[in-house]
């Protein structure tokens, strides 16, 4: 709680723009709703559906048995962590067939074939560089590298929807097979273009809205099912249409600009 100021979750919005808010109960906040007549500056901090969804995502980390347990280990330790236990969780490998050998990539340089040798072949690695030092080749790079050794989907995100969309639009011009989850999803995947269209159309037309959305959940969950790598912001990934999917391979950009939490998503 700021000094003399109050947090509180917007609880509606009626039609002549009233705003009816729920306030934290506590002494301090108390005392400041009760003086009347007090002028008041409102400022937006984050909405709700962020806020649900990074609940649920650090409960399911904090709970669940999954590939991320070694990094809960880590982060929930004390400060006397056991340092061979991170110096061990960084240098393991990947296991991959004895046959394999990574593809010759002539369009990078020296240090950017280091980070994909890395990504290719260890659990975690990060990828640090100033801006237009090719962090996002390289990423796309990785990714292809990834599709030559599995069919497993990938999923790209990154904290903004700009970062987002760059990272959908790389990947599309690289001929790799993939759908951008969450902001402007008709205009990014087709959706015009689809076999389902037309229905859906006709029922948005129709005012059968319900059916309407039961046919677009079905195009979303198909292109979904048919793609290479699924892109979407952090708080995207806790998609509806995600929810059953497992995804064990993740590349995710810009990833400074991201806080904690919304990584753990």
């Amino acid at each position: 709680i700021v000094a003399n100021g109050l947090i509180a979750c917007v609880r509606e919005v009626t039609k002549d723009y009233k705003i009816k808010l729920f306030v934290l109960p506590n002494q301090q906040q108390s005392e400041l709703i009760a003086q009347r007549g007090r002028p008041w500056n409102i400022s937006k901090l984050t909405n709700r559906t962020s806020i649900d969804k990074t609940s649920e995502a650090l409960e399911t980390f904090c709970t669940q048995i999954t590939m991320a347990h070694p990094l809960l280990q880590i982060l929930l330790s004390p400060p006397i962590c056991n340092n061979n236990f991170v110096q061990q969780l960084a240098e393991s490998k990947v296991l991959r067939n004895q046959r394999y050998q990574q593809a010759q990539v002539t369009n990078l340089n020296g240090s950017q074939q280091k980070a994909l040798a890395s990504a290719t072949s260890h659990l975690l690695t990060l990828i640090q560089g100033p801006p237009g030092t090719g962090k996002t080749t390289t990423a796309v790079e990785i990714v292809l590298e990834w599709l030559r050794t599995s069919t497993a989907p990938i999923l790209a995100c990154a904290d903004s929807n700009v970062a987002v969309d760059l990272l959908y639009k790389e990947f599309m011009q690289a001929g790799i097979r993939a759908v951008r989850i969450g902001a402007n999803f008709d205009e990014n995947n087709d959706f015009r273009s689809d076999k389902q269209y037309a229905a859906y159309a006709a029922f948005q037309s129709n005012k059968q809205y319900h059916n309407a959305n039961g046919v677009r959940f079905n195009i979303i969950k198909r292109k979904i099912s048919e793609a290479q790598v699924v892109c979407a912001t952090c708080v995207g990934t806790m998609s509806e249409y995600l929810r059953t999917m497992s995804f064990p391979r993740i590349i995710m950009d810009e990833v400074t600009q991201a806080n904690v939490l919304a990584t753990l998503i």
